[in-house]
């Protein structure tokens, strides 16, 4: 099941909003404890004010804002949501307080950030439960999502928020949940690379999150490094089973975990 070549990518800085090319950058997950030395940094929009989050997600709540050049004290960093800013495109956000966040694309600073604790590229064991899925089967058609497609891309940004969950575009002449608006593909890190290490271990993370709690998401099936687990009596049984498309990376969905949800019509 391939994917649209464009990701989404949204700027932090207040009312503004675009589509882009593919996500890149970011740092490494690094494995450190939050420290107590604050770090500063410098705000380094071009023009509006940087909004300050309640979440490392531009769909947070709005708590505050900083003007262009302004200090700021940095506790931690965590991953969530990828933002394209004046000084990279990453998916880090800096804590800078207590229920305080701003994405680290317009942040300057020569120094390391630790990461926070419970930052989930770096806690081995799976998030907690999701919400049960209330919404009905449906179709619906891309690139609109059923109501319980996207209950189940919201529940992944909750659980896994370095990973950044896309919408694909219809595909004319193809049968596909994705036309049908019942599936999403998810990306742990950029569009057409093989992910390694912490990368890698979201992904392995997440598609383990996905099956165990299949049944409160109301997941059919997950495609995952070229492996397919589908929740149909008879396929569970058998576990992760090889798929098609080995050793391609996008058609293999060794870069992407593909998602599909229960529907009237499944492919």
């Amino acid at each position: 099941m391939q994917v649209s070549k464009r990701k989404k990518i949204v700027y932090a800085v207040v009312g503004t909003s675009l589509m882009a090319g593919t996500a890149v950058g970011g740092h490494a997950a690094v494995s450190h404890a939050e420290g107590s030395k604050i770090r500063t940094g410098t705000v380094m929009t071009k023009s509006d004010p940087l909004s300050v989050r309640s979440g490392p997600s531009t769909d947070e709540a709005r708590v505050g804002s900083l003007k262009k050049g302004a200090k700021v004290k940095i506790t931690c960093r965590t991953k969530g949501q990828w933002v394209k800013g004046t000084r990279s495109t990453t998916n880090w956000w800096d804590k800078i307080g207590p229920g305080k966040y701003v994405s680290h694309a317009y942040i300057k600073t020569n120094l390391w950030i630790p990461v926070c604790k419970g930052s989930g590229s770096t806690n081995g064991s799976l998030p907690k439960a999701p919400r049960n899925n209330p919404h009905p089967s449906a179709m619906s058609q891309a690139p609109n999502l059923t109501e319980r497609a996207a209950h189940v891309r919201k529940e992944m940004a909750k659980a896994f928020p370095g990973i950044q969950c896309d919408v694909s575009a219809y595909r004319p002449g193809q049968k596909s949940d994705h036309n049908s608006g019942n599936a999403i593909d998810c990306f742990p890190g950029r569009f057409g690379v093989f992910p390694k290490g912490a990368t890698k271990k979201e992904g392995d993370q997440a598609a383990a999150w996905l099956r165990k709690y299949a049944g409160k998401l109301d997941v059919q099936y997950v495609i995952w490094q070229n492996k397919i687990w589908n929740k149909k009596p008879g396929l569970n049984e058998k576990g992760w089973r090889e798929h098609r498309h080995a050793g391609q990376v996008t058609l293999g969905h060794y870069d992407h975990l593909h998602i599909s949800v229960t529907a009237p019509v499944q492919y």
